[in-house]
């Protein structure tokens, strides 16, 4: 049904060539045809997936050994297991489904634990290494479909997830 309302979009917005009787349809041929873009329907594509995607390569990237010298240098002083982490945010990756997930993920809550609150801040912590090391290759490499959105949003995925820690932390105020 919605293929067949976007081919319809398409079909009745295709340029007419100029000087042409108006009541003739008569199309440009395909080479030299004028590319329309549908913002909005290029733009949700382009965002519907994108919190959920930074946020399992978060998780990806915790739960893996590239974040072991940055872990150990984060925990020094800690009373923090690295599996421990791990395992919380490998529990927290399989329920990522968006941004309200993403957000859930990083903000401490008043009814957090402090061990809680404490891998919470470990993972923003270590999303924003991430976000200014790795994710850089992890788009080059992946297989998504816009890539340089992905490659444009990063500031803003970097800036929001600052946003959220400093929220969470002014209206809370627990230290790990």
């Amino acid at each position: 049904m919605l293929k067949k309302k976007i081919f319809k979009a398409k079909k009745s917005t295709k340029p007419m060539i100029s000087g042409q009787n108006p009541g003739k349809k008569s199309y440009i041929d395909p080479p030299f045809r004028v590319q329309f873009q549908n913002t909005s329907y290029s733009g949700m594509l382009q965002n519907k997936n994108l919190f959920k995607n930074y946020g399992r390569a978060i998780c990806n990237f915790i739960a893996s050994r590239l974040s072991d010298p940055y872990l150990e240098i984060l925990t020094d002083g800690l009373e923090i297991e690295r599996d421990e982490l791990k395992c919380f945010v490998q529990q927290k990756k399989k329920f990522l489904a968006g941004i309200h997930e993403f957000i859930y993920l990083l903000e401490i809550q008043k009814n957090d634990s402090d061990r809680v609150a404490c891998f919470k801040r470990l993972i923003t912590k270590l999303s924003e290494i991430f976000i200014k090391y790795f994710a850089v290759n992890w788009i080059i490499h992946g297989k998504l479909q816009y890539k340089l959105f992905y490659l444009k949003s990063r500031q803003k995925i970097l800036r929001n997830i600052r946003l959220i820690h400093n929220s969470s932390l002014m209206s809370l105020g627990k230290s790990c």
